[in-house]
């Protein structure tokens, strides 16, 4: 039996939020990634086996393969509701995986983990996506949407009902904001919530027909995004950045973010996410279930 779970690449499970969107892949990726069934049993591996490949350009790489459990594990038992380790302890002690009748999972629903960090009490550390692990816990989230999933998962670590946001992408990252232009819109025309930008992507949302408040780079003169958060105006952080000096800057705003508590976004990835996300939220908010009530579904 395969089971997978989607991870950025270059990252540790836990090191930072681990979102690409499993609906994004071929199908004809599924289906090279499940066709692996029959390989794996030539190992002749009684038990677990945890098997790490990484997919570019639709080609599909094995990175490497451990015949042992993993810290997916867990996750993945709760995602799903099948007790993988006590199963493959079983396995290992002499059952065989037809005694147990799984059916191959088949989730009508998405399953997104994040993660809890302690930047709060180390000064001067920044945090972006890295092999390093780096945090101290995580949560889950279920839902039938991928982004209401990932939405659940934040809440669970402190992200607030997010109602002034930060946004300051590098320019490679600009374009993807017309994919999510209806649901910024919807934000701040119908919800209320307003949007702060810098100047090259202020311009960009303005073309979108949006009106964000011009925030100042921290070299220059006027409102800046590290007063903002100090002054706590600002509840929820985007940024993505390329180059030192924007480096140099996007870590003051990242480290006034942490110091305030208030969450930050790194990725384009998770920013499109979580912006299709609040849409849902504000319509129509989030339900909580227990894992025992959905897994006895």
């Amino acid at each position: 039996m395969i089971v997978l779970s989607f991870l950025v690449a270059g990252c540790k499970a836990l090191a930072e939020e681990n979102l690409p969107n499993p609906g994004t892949l071929p199908d004809s990726t599924f289906y090279f990634l499940k066709s692996w069934n029959k390989s794996i049993q030539t190992l002749n591996t009684i038990g677990l086996i945890n098997i790490q490949f990484a997919v570019r350009a639709g080609e599909v790489y094995v990175l490497e393969a451990n015949p042992r459990a993993s810290r997916t594990i867990p996750y993945l038992s709760k995602a799903t509701g099948i007790p993988l380790a006590k199963i493959a302890t079983k396995i290992i002690l002499g059952h065989s995986l037809k005694d147990f009748n799984l059916p191959p999972p088949s989730l009508p629903y998405f399953a997104v983990k994040s993660v809890i960090f302690p930047f709060i009490k180390l000064p001067n550390i920044d945090f972006i996506l890295s092999p390093e692990m780096k945090s101290t816990g995580e949560a889950m989230g279920r839902a039938p949407d991928f982004s209401l999933a990932y939405f659940k998962a934040l809440q669970a670590v402190g992200l607030p009902n997010a109602s002034n946001i930060f946004i300051s992408l590098r320019d490679k990252d600009k374009p993807e904001l017309d994919k999510i232009s209806r649901e910024l819109k919807e934000l701040c025309q119908v919800h209320g919530v307003k949007l702060f930008a810098t100047a090259g992507t202020a311009r960009y949302l303005g073309e979108l027909g949006l009106q964000p408040s011009l925030v100042r780079k921290l070299s220059e003169e006027g409102m800046d995004a590290v007063s903002l958060l100090k002054n706590k105006n600002i509840n929820l952080v985007i940024n993505t950045f390329t180059g030192k000096r924007e480096q140099k800057d996007s870590f003051e705003i990242r480290r006034a973010a942490i110091d305030s508590n208030v969450y930050c976004v790194t990725t384009i990835e998770a920013c499109s996410a979580l912006i299709k996300a609040l849409v849902m939220y504000y319509k129509n908010g989030v339900q909580v279930y227990s894992l025992d009530e959905l897994n006895s579904r």
